[in-house]
């Protein structure tokens, strides 16, 4: 497990990647964010560098590339 300093939670997680809760935990829930458990409730905390991962992957577009002149 990575240190503690390097663990963030789900609403830092949410606002660094700009997305709903509801969609973060989809994608949690789908292993598309890894995640770890800790203290005696197991809360899950996000390593800070996979979120970084995540903003830098470029975004999934809502319309296909459509090729030049057409």
């Amino acid at each position: 497990m990575p240190p503690n300093h390097a663990l963030i939670g789900t609403s830092e997680a949410c606002k660094m990647l700009g997305v709903s809760r509801s969609t973060f935990h989809r994608w949690v829930s789908s292993g598309k964010v890894r995640y770890y458990e800790v203290g005696p409730y197991r809360r899950k905390r996000f390593q800070r560098e996979d979120i970084l991962a995540l903003v830098r992957e470029p975004q999934d577009r809502a319309e296909p590339d459509r090729p030049e002149g057409g």
